[in-house]
């Protein structure tokens, strides 16, 4: 048997998010795998045929997350494209899994997570909000002269996410006509599962509270 190597971890490839079709036909997952050259994770979109168990690649942009269904065949995903350098929220596109090019969906001045549609324009989402109402400094910039950064509580950083120091997942509802989001949870509260009823009428979630240390049971 070979030694492992670290060339070997780049091979990896890691499913998450599976969501299914709302008629069950069909569902659409993430596959993460490490990218050397971007020191990050590239990721697409797969689709599973549940009649015959057989998947295929829907996307292959390297940036595809975050999908949900819009119909039986149309499915919605976050991505970068597009996307200028200065915009910090988040771009949504749409694509038929029967064929064709992904079309712009919705965008968000604020950089939102995951996204589940209640109607009437309306979704409900997560984004990451700043705790104390101020955005977070960076960490790799120099404060009054100094070229390090203290982090003040625990954890300090997400796996996929990055840094989120002082940051949560907050439960907002956004008016995608108006282009508006209305929080629904207190903003210590980092939010951290989302689940919409069928028939829009209710929602769970699971989510800690926390100012420094984040406690081992979520609430």
């Amino acid at each position: 048997m070979n030694k492992v190597e670290y060339s070997d971890l780049y091979r990896f490839r890691f499913l998450s998010d599976v969501v299914f079709a709302p008629d069950g036909a069909h569902a659409v997952f993430s596959v993460h795998q490490a990218d050397e050259e971007k020191n990050g994770y590239k990721s697409e979109l797969w689709l599973l045929n549940c009649a015959d168990d057989s998947v295929r690649r829907l996307t292959a942009g390297g940036d595809e997350k975050g999908a949900f269904w819009l119909d039986e065949s149309t499915v919605v995903f976050s991505t970068a494209r597009e996307k200028k350098p200065e915009q910090k929220g988040s771009r949504w596109y749409r694509i038929c899994i029967d064929g064709g090019e992904a079309e712009f969906f919705l965008e968000t001045e604020e950089k939102v997570s995951s996204i589940k549609p209640i109607g009437s324009n309306k979704y409900l989402v997560l984004s990451s909000q700043p705790m104390n109402g101020k955005t977070e400094e960076k960490p790799n910039e120099a404060n009054q002269g100094k070229d390090f950064y203290i982090f003040d509580e625990i954890p300090f950083w997400f796996d996929g996410k990055g840094i989120k120091n002082g940051q949560r997942d907050v439960l907002s509802i956004l008016d995608a006509k108006e282009n508006t989001l209305t929080p629904l949870t207190p903003p210590d509260m980092a939010v951290e599962g989302l689940s919409v009823s069928k028939d829009k009428r209710y929602a769970v979630y699971s989510a800690t509270a926390f100012k420094n240390v984040k406690p081992r049971c979520s609430g």
